[in-house]
Order: structure tokens, then sequence, then C-alpha cells
């Protein structure tokens, strides 16, 4: 009988495990999960899990995390990687391995069913993702699996009576370690040269503070992202990264801005990269680079905002491209993505 080897790594490579399918028991059923949880929990907007075909792998270098009663998930102590998800009762499913840290899931894995999107408010990721290519329509779920009400593409909770703009969006990991606000952009937002490449005598393009719309500069530029680096940071296909000035993210308890506060632990993966993630329940919050310091990375997923997941009245999302597009290969859920942006690999 022939069998495919499955691959699970995490960034830094310190948790990289392997298990063997039957060949006959290909595609992998996968799903994705929009609850509050999942999203504090992956930094990005959703979860996204698929049978892992053995027994959880017994290592040192694995953080446990109790996720809920229910459920205790696992991360790489190193980087931060949420690598596997458990059910602790068998009616709750199989062992799950977060398919971000699957090196390859093209052709492997089946994606049937899109949990919790009620939790979105706004519908989140779900409608970019609502078809796959060679494989159809995933079934969106208010809640659970049959245990709720199938919703459509484009399902919005009812509208709440209109409120003043808030002038501070709060943000925080599943754990609570990490929390802070995100204040609204002021005219040091717009300051170009916190952008250090910039500032080079050989910059040949128009001096732009990107991380700003366009239009009214009054929002964070957001986008996804499927670089092998942020898929496996945060253990899915592509990762939601809002682009934030340092001064403009506050942590809950006073004080600027820093890799180092609350529970937030960090890992360099190089010189220019340093990854900063809750050291109790794994959530990557931050990425940091070395060429442009005061503009950080923002886990989108980590915020709170009262319209919903996607946060519209915060952020500004590019919907024309997807950042290391070609490095997403065929996965499918970066099919699926492309689908719904409107656009091809490149």
């Amino acid at each position: 009988m022939s069998s495919t080897t499955l691959t699970a790594s995490c960034l830094c490579r310190t948790c990289t495990f392997t298990a063997s399918v039957p060949t006959s028991k290909l595609p992998l059923k996968g799903l994705t999960c929009h609850c509050n949880s999942c999203r504090h929990l992956t930094g990005a907007l959703y979860s996204s899990g698929v049978e892992w075909p053995s027994v959880l792998p017994n290592s040192p270098h694995l953080q446990k995390f109790a996720f809920s009663d229910n459920v205790t998930t696992y991360f790489c102590k190193t980087c931060g990687t949420q690598m596997f998800f458990e059910p602790l009762k068998p009616e709750l499913g199989p062992l799950c391995v977060e398919s971000g840290a699957l090196e390859e899931t093209e052709g492997l894995v089946e994606y049937e069913h899109q949990l919790v999107v009620s939790d979105t408010k706004d519908g989140g990721v779900s409608d970019w993702i609502a078809e796959v290519p060679g494989y159809g329509s995933m079934k969106r779920w208010k809640g659970m699996v049959e245990a709720s009400e199938e919703i459509p593409v484009g399902w919005r909770a009812s509208a709440s009576s209109e409120k003043p703009q808030q002038s501070t969006v709060k943000g925080s990991c599943k754990c609570g370690g990490v929390s802070f606000h995100l204040t609204r952009p002021d005219a040091k937002s717009a300051d170009w040269s916190m952008d250090l490449r910039q500032q080079k005598p050989d910059y040949n393009k128009p001096h732009d503070a990107w991380w700003l719309d366009d239009t009214n500069k009054d929002k964070y530029t957001t986008n996804c992202c499927c670089c092998r680096s942020c898929r496996t940071a945060c253990g899915v296909d592509f990762v939601t990264w809002s682009f934030v000035p340092s001064h403009n993210i506050r942590p809950v308890g006073g004080g600027d801005f820093s890799t180092s506060f609350g529970t937030l632990k960090s890992y360099r993966s190089s010189e220019r990269s340093k990854w900063c993630f809750c050291g109790t329940c794994g959530a990557m919050c931050f990425l940091q680079l070395s060429d442009r310091p005061q503009i950080i990375d923002v886990a989108a997923g980590l915020l709170w905002s009262e319209d919903g997941a996607r946060a519209e009245d915060w952020l500004h999302w590019l919907t024309h491209g997807i950042s290391a597009n070609k490095e997403g290969g065929k996965r499918p859920l970066i099919e699926a993505l492309r689908k719904g942006f409107g656009i091809h690999e490149k």
C-alpha cells in the first residue's frame, strides 16, 4: 500500500514532525474556524486545522496551553508557531495540526467547513476564502458544523445603532497576557522617514507613508501574506498584518511600545526580522523589521473592534494582491484567497 509523508514544522524548525498516511486516505479533511478565541490565538483572522494521522508528538520543545475546558493547544517554545489542537474528548474530533505548519497541503487537504463565522460580525476573511478551486465551496456555519445555521457568503450581523468613532481600539492575545490599544493615526504617524529605506540616497521612489491609507491617512494599511516565515509563525496559510507606527501602540498598564511588554517573548529569525509572541498562549502578536523599526506589523486578528473582525473602521485592507503570492504555490487556502481577491498567481 502506498503512503505519503506529512511534515509539520515551526518557524525555527526546532519542532519538525512527520506522519505517514495511506495515499488512499487522501485528501485529509480540513476546516477553518473564525471564532474570537481562534483569532486571538493565531493573530490571524482565523485558524485552519487538518487531521493529524498520528499521535501527538512527545517533544520538550512544545508548550501546552489550556485553550478551553475541552481543548489543549501546543506551540513551539522558541518561536511561537501554533502546531497542534487537541480535543480532550473523542466526540469533539481528532487531533489536528495547524495547516500553516504543514510544509505541503496541495493535493493533501480538502477544506469542507468554515466554523463560527458569526463571531466575526462582518464575515472576517471567510468571504475571501469561500470557494477552494478544485474542491468547491466550503459550507459556512454560524457556529459548529451541523449544530448551527448555515449562512451565505456576504452574511453580516445585524447592524447596531450608529456609534461615535472610537479614539482607541483594544488588542489582545487569547490569554490576555499581551494587551494594548491602538490610537488613531496623527500627524506624526504620516512621517515617511520612519521607513529607513526611504532615507537612503539611492531610494528612487516617491517618499510615502505607505502604512496609512492613500485617501485620508486615517486608517492602517493591512494585507495578507503567505510567505513561509509568516505562514509558519502563525500556523495559518496566510497571515493578516496591519502596519502601525510604534507610538500608536499603547500597552495596557502604561509605557511605550516595546517587544517585551506583558507576556511577550521574541524570536529573531534573521538580522532583519524579530517575531513577538505571547509566551503563555503562543499568539503571534508583532513583527519588527530592522529597516523600519518604528513601523510595527500588528497581527490584525488581535483587535476587538465593535464593527467586526476586519475592523474596517480602523484598517484599510489591500485586496488587490497577496504578499509573497508566488511563495504560496498551490496551497488550497491560498488558491481560495486568490479567487476571492480576483487575482492570479504570478
